[in-house]
């Protein structure tokens, strides 16, 4: 089992939120929100150790990179993150190259929400899978 400690505490007062696309260097970072957004959302207390397992594939998969990750900053605290996770499908005339773009794991800190960061982080995101050239339905 490992722990993973709660990320520092938010600032009172938000100051302009600074998005960035995360690359394999941020793979410390994308582990910390990945754990502390489980945490909130499944309602864990702080002192709850997660499954080794679930800590280890979960690094395989920002490692393997078959995603987009976004996450947005006030000042040097994240308070928000959003990933396109990319499958491939048999491709057709319609979807020539099979790729397909999940949206998953959207999430705000709380004293965050209802401020446009998330509808920022989808934004970039859709524009990401149009550039991979993903398609849908």
């Amino acid at each position: 089992m490992i722990q993973i400690p709660i990320l520092s505490a938010m600032s009172n007062m938000m100051g302009e939120i600074r998005y960035i696309k995360t690359s394999e260097a941020d793979i410390e970072l994308l582990m910390q929100v990945r754990l502390e957004m489980l945490r909130e959302v499944n309602d864990l207390s702080d002192e709850y150790v997660y499954d080794e397992t679930l800590v280890t594939e979960s690094r395989k998969y920002f490692e393997n990179g078959n995603q987009t990750t976004v996450l947005a900053f006030d000042n040097e605290i994240v308070v928000g993150c959003a990933s396109l996770s990319y499958i491939w499908i048999m491709p057709t005339f319609d979807h020539p190259t099979g790729t397909r773009a999940h949206l998953m794991n959207v999430y705000t800190k709380s004293n965050y929400r209802r401020k446009g960061i998330s509808k920022r982080m989808v934004e970039m995101l859709i524009d990401e899978a149009k550039r991979k050239r993903c398609y849908r339905d």
